[in-house]
């Protein structure tokens, strides 16, 4: 059976359990369902490391004080986020398409995987038109890098009629986007949602 690429898969992501929000529980159900099929690296701020079987949780300190906006955070958090990955990389010899939840950590995800010539995929838990709206100079810059994900990724995964509705607003093509429902995110659905996720994946030379 064909698994992911050399069995290994970075997840990036801005949120993870035990913070308590949408995008930390979205993240946890993505990671737990993948590392069903693939060894898992989940990065993400303020986490420390420890293993849960192939997920593996490397977290790094939460560059949160002296940022001005969550655009000056997030680019201190892709330096963290790339020496990790990286450091895996060199030290334990992982490998594997890199995958990141949202646009906080897109940036480090597509330094490393052109820098390493690995797979680059995109999550978004949802679009800043959805929860802000563009009319701030700040929203407009985050929509950008979220444009930039959608150009430079290999796939996107989308969840629910929403997501995949403002993706195609952001000029996405039909032809790199897996769409799923929402409800594939349900704890009971697991299984069926680490399936979704592989096959997406297996295409990854």
């Amino acid at each position: 059976m064909s698994l992911l690429y050399s069995h290994d898969a970075f997840l990036l992501t801005a949120q993870y359990p035990p913070v308590d929000s949408p995008l930390s529980e979205f993240s946890l159900r993505i990671a737990e369902a993948l590392s069903k099929k693939a060894r898992v690296y989940l990065i993400a701020p303020g986490l420390d490391w420890r293993d849960a079987g192939e997920l593996k949780i490397r977290g790094f300190i939460n560059p949160v004080y002296d940022h001005q906006n969550v655009i000056t955070w997030a680019f201190s958090a892709c330096r963290e986020a790339e020496r990790i990955v990286a450091t895996m990389i060199y030290e334990e010899k992982a490998r594997g398409p890199v995958i990141a939840i949202n646009w906080e950590l897109f940036p480090a995800a597509l330094s490393l995987g052109r820098y390493f010539s690995l797979p680059i995929h995109f999550i978004p838990h949802s679009f800043e038109a959805q929860r802000a709206g563009l009319s701030s100079l700040l929203s407009i810059a985050i929509g950008e890098i979220e444009r930039m994900a959608i150009r430079d990724s290999r796939s996107i995964i989308l969840f629910g009629n929403a997501v995949s509705e403002y993706y195609y607003q952001l000029g996405g093509k039909s032809e790199s986007a897996l769409e799923l429902s929402a409800s594939e995110l349900q704890p009971s659905k697991k299984e069926e949602l680490a399936s979704a996720l592989t096959s997406l994946l297996q295409g990854s030379p």
